[in-house]
């Protein structure tokens, strides 16, 4: 009886998925800052991070950036910022189809990373981005070709993924310029006559 329930423990441990996250953010240091607001041509960096449960870690990993809406922002660059010695498997591809970067990753031959204590958050990449149009969209992030280096070994069944929303502020139109302008020579026009007064009055 002991046997047995020590094997199904076992087979247990070796189909459970394990439990991380994926996210990408508008922030160099917080995971979750899931909101990212640009101006018309602005060239922004985004983020993507992972987590691990405590125990478990990754060797390698893979991933693609996604958008709903390519006509809204484009991929400039992409680099690996995970420290030494993790490093790009200097596949990836920028802006296919709705995939703002295809096949991105990073792999550490000398281990992996596990999450500690107070620091859970482990930044692996960067993409900077441009805004080409006005509005709103969602962006992704997904397991990639590669797949994912676990230690122990387990599944990535587990992993969440969590997104972000893109707003991008158009710039004002050039009627817009006009009434700018014709406000600002209407208060011109005023100091100068509020002026005249009291010099008048002295």
């Amino acid at each position: 009886m002991k046997k047995i329930l020590l094997s199904l423990i076992a087979t247990i441990a070796m189909t459970t998925g394990v439990q991380a996250d994926m996210y990408i953010s508008g922030s160099e240091t917080l995971a979750t800052d899931n909101v990212i607001n640009l101006t018309l041509g602005d060239i922004q960096s985004i983020y993507v991070w992972a987590d691990t449960d405590s125990g478990q870690s990754f060797s390698s990993i893979s991933f693609n950036v996604t958008t709903d809406t390519p006509d809204l922002i484009t991929a400039v660059d992409y680099s690996v910022t995970a420290p030494a010695p993790w490093a790009s498997f200097g596949q990836e591809s920028l802006n296919t189809g709705n995939l703002l970067v295809n096949n991105g990753g990073a792999f550490n031959f000398l281990g992996g990373f596990e999450s500690s204590p107070g620091n859970e958050f482990f930044q692996l990449a960067r993409i900077d981005i441009q805004a080409l149009a006005g509005g709103s969209g969602n962006l992704g992030v997904e397991i990639g070709g590669a797949g994912i280096g676990i230690t122990p070994p387990g599944s990535d069944a587990g992993w969440a993924f969590n997104g972000a929303t893109v707003n991008v502020s158009a710039v004002p139109e050039p009627g817009t310029f006009a009434v700018l302008g014709v406000v600002g020579s209407a208060y011109s026009g005023y100091r100068i006559r509020r002026r005249k007064q009291k010099q008048n009055k002295a």
